[in-house]
């Protein structure tokens, strides 16, 4: 196993794949009489300005009252998103003369010699650790620092927001704990908000003639069949001109247009779920209606509101009392939303599978792309090793076929084509269980064809994930089927122990972590979840120690999933 734990931690390691315990010991170090302070005046965002404020270090602060809260910890899982490597924490430490955590970085962490007061740190070809008396103002380092705020969207979580200032810069900072949704308007590079707001006179929503020229094409490309490419599967944050619908004409609408009359929906939806071959466009103003004017109680309570995502809300549709379908309505912000509609669209049409989420349809003719599927009972993986709503535990043998099925998707979309679709947000969240508890990968919003060599990568300008399923390299923007391999392995964790993928109350906060700190294959089976009822030794030991393959830290240690599903198919 090529674990956190085995790897030899070098100037040019990374922050985020350093040893939880070297991390805990600068915790240590710089959070009492809050020293880290000091670290966050030669702190600075890619393009040189101040990354801190008083705002966001009083942020920091408070993280003293959260149970094992560590300003510290913080401050290094923030900084980290900016591929800080280990060189960077050492210069500041250095800078900020903080000379005993400088000296744990420099001497316990990489072997080094230890630092005088005065000195700066020199680096040779072989990434060696020397030293040189400090002659004046040390240059920053520019290692690691790759620009990763593109696009215009921010994070809607303020209190995990530690990258904000006080410009409306429109920017994208990827936290390591964000792992919810996302908004805001887009701004033009000269800082003008690029929203338009109907006027009085509006009777419709507003769109640009670029975006009804795009929304044309979508239709063609959805009715031809047109499958995804490369330059398709554009990121849905690369753009940063946004033109936002009218939503408040929406309330305008005649819901009546809809009529009472829904054979037509009905027979669509049917013939969907019986035939599954065919991708039927469904009129807004029908979707509206059967879901209760997309009626935000939850389902749990007799609504219509099933849960949402980075990009929209699912609605529980009632066309009848027999069928019911799920309804993803999308942001109405139609630049970003596009792309990851037209890429939903453009996967789930093509690639059709039994461990694929089955789609019925698509509408973009109101205010608000939607995508019709079909409604899974049984909700998300991660929704039913919670028990939410006193659902009873998986079985162990339910948890099997999750495992085995999951997996025969994933496999399904890395070799149905020439090229591999590379799905690139595989958790337990985007894992949907059907009435028979057949698993349904879903959320394709991401996806991403790679190279039809296993071993070569794709680069991108964006980093795509949710941080607890999030492959090292991906903060390098490496793009390969090695990154679903390891979040597979995150969610076979999961379905392994019960735990989540990340908690704040355990000391390693994402559960890859907190097994390489915890656990190997001698006590693997203390790990397991005792609520699925008995595992037999043997399937579980197996099954881990696929899971701690699939998390090698080295992408080309990895196995491909072909080769994980070889592993367990016979379990």
């Amino acid at each position: 196993m090529n674990s956190r734990r085995d790897l030899t931690v070098q100037p040019t390691t990374l922050v985020r794949c350093m040893r939880y315990s070297h991390i805990s010991q600068l915790c240590q170090l710089l959070d009492p009489d809050q020293a880290w302070k000091h670290m966050t005046d030669y702190i600075t965002k890619p393009n040189g300005q101040p990354k801190y404020n008083f705002d966001t270090i009083c942020m920091l602060e408070m993280e003293v009252q959260r149970p094992n809260g560590s300003p510290t910890r913080k401050l290094i899982e923030d900084w980290s998103t900016q591929n800080t490597t280990v060189k960077d924490l050492l210069d500041v430490l250095v800078k900020s003369k903080l000379y005993r955590a400088a000296n744990f970085i420099s001497v316990d962490v990489l072997k080094g010699d230890k630092i005088e007061e005065n000195e700066i740190i020199l680096y040779d070809k072989n990434d060696s650790v020397g030293s040189l008396p400090c002659p004046g103002p040390t240059e920053s380092s520019n290692l690691g620092h790759l620009n990763i705020e593109l696009g215009s969207v921010q994070s809607s979580s303020d209190s995990n927001n530690f990258s904000n200032d006080n410009s409306n810069s429109g920017s994208i900072r990827v936290h390591r704990l964000d792992h919810s949704s996302f908004g805001g308007p887009a701004e033009n590079s000269e800082g003008k908000n690029l929203a338009r707001c109907p006027s009085e006179n509006d009777s419709s929503p507003y769109l640009a003639s670029e975006e009804v020229n795009q929304m044309i094409s979508l239709k063609n490309d959805v009715e031809n069949g047109k499958g995804l490419d490369v330059e398709q599967a554009t990121d849905p944050y690369c753009s940063q001109e946004t033109v936002l619908v009218g939503a408040e004409n929406e309330e305008k609408k005649d819901t009546q247009a809809a009529g009472d009359d829904m054979s037509s929906l009905i027979q669509d939806i049917v013939e969907g779920l019986e035939h599954g071959d065919s991708v039927k466009h469904f009129e807004y103003s029908k979707l509206k209606l059967i879901t209760g004017n997309f009626n935000r109680t939850a389902v749990s309570e007799k609504g219509n509101f099933l849960g949402q995502g980075g990009f929209g809300e699912v609605y529980l549709g009632k066309p009848d009392s027999i069928h019911l379908i799920a309804v993803k309505r999308l942001m109405d912000r139609v630049d970003t939303v596009m792309k990851q509609f037209k890429t939903e669209l453009q996967v789930l049409s093509k690639y059709r599978h039994k461990n694929l989420l089955p789609l019925l349809g698509y509408s973009s003719d109101g205010p608000q792309f939607c995508i019709v599927f079909e409604y899974m009972p049984n909700g998300s993986v991660e929704d039913r090793l919670a028990c939410k709503e006193n659902t009873p535990p998986l079985s162990v043998e339910q948890r099997l076929e999750i495992v085995k099925g999951t997996a025969r998707g994933i496999v399904f979309l890395h070799t149905f084509d020439e090229k591999p679709l590379i799905h690139r947000d595989i958790k337990s969240a985007n894992i949907l269980l059907d009435c028979n508890m057949v698993p349904k990968v879903g959320d394709f919003g991401f996806a991403r064809t790679g190279s039809a060599n296993p071993a070569s990568m794709k680069m991108t300008t964006t980093v795509i994930g949710t941080s607890a399923y999030m492959a090292p390299e991906a903060v390098k923007f490496d793009i390969s089927i090695k990154l679903d391999t390891f979040s597979y392995g995150v969610v076979l964790l999961e379905l392994l122990s019960g735990l989540p993928p990340f908690d704040e109350e355990r000391e390693e906060k994402d559960l890859a972590s907190y097994v390489d700190e915890n656990y190997s294959s001698e006590n693997a089976l203390e790990l397991a979840d005792r609520t699925a009822g008995e595992w037999p030794e043997s399937v579980f030991n197996s099954l881990f120690s696929t899971a701690v393959n699939c998390l090698n830290y080295k992408k080309k240690l990895r196995p491909t999933m072909q080769e994980v599903l070889q592993e367990i198919e016979d379990l």
